[in-house]
């Protein structure tokens, strides 16, 4: 049987997988196969298998394997904070909040080319609320609020903003921050 790295049309399908909630296909698919000689590992084109293999391990409730993944993303791409969300939210579902916390920590001071330190925050919280520790993320969704709330004009993004505060479950208020966007 030919490998996915050498069938593009398979490689397609097999990530496909996830949409069709098949992550086992993934997993399998992907494991064996790190795309080293394909890929610029520098390049964000490249972030996808470990977002999609990182992907079909949370949808396993894999997550010590998932965090494996994600931190090996992070050695090929430790200025892209999407790789960051990856490990968080495995981190928030093993439960490890002082490592969630040292993450969280860690992406503010990267200079990003992908991914901001509040997706990195809000991944986290909807994580935390999900594995049963909703006040935990709601003070992480909090914290999101007031990174967000700091940045200069020219930097503040309302839709993440909005998104920040509902996560946070400030429901009224959130509706009050939505309404001119949609009008």
């Amino acid at each position: 049987e030919m490998h996915p790295a050498n069938d593009p049309v398979r490689l397609v399908i097999e990530i496909f997988s996830l949409d069709l909630n098949e992550p086992q296909r993934v997993v399998v698919a992907f494991s064996e196969w790190v795309p080293t000689e394909q890929f610029d590992m520098g390049a964000p084109t490249g972030t996808w298998y470990y977002r999609t293999l990182a992907e079909a391990h949370h949808l396993l409730a894999e997550y010590e394997e998932e965090l494996t993944v994600a931190q090996r993303a992070l050695g090929h791409y430790p200025n892209f904070l999407t790789m960051r969300e990856q490990e968080v939210r495995a981190l928030a579902a093993l439960g490890h909040m002082e490592q969630i916390g040292q993450c969280i920590d860690d992406s503010l001071t990267v200079r990003s080319r992908e991914g901001t330190p509040d997706a990195v925050m809000l991944t986290a919280a909807e994580e935390l609320a999900v594995h049963g520790r909703p006040d935990a993320g709601r003070e992480l969704a909090e914290r999101a609020v007031e990174w967000l709330r700091a940045r200069p004009t020219q930097d503040q993004r309302p839709a993440e903003l909005e998104r920040a505060i509902f996560v946070a479950g400030r429901w009224e208020a959130a509706r009050v921050e939505y309404e001119p966007l949609v009008e």
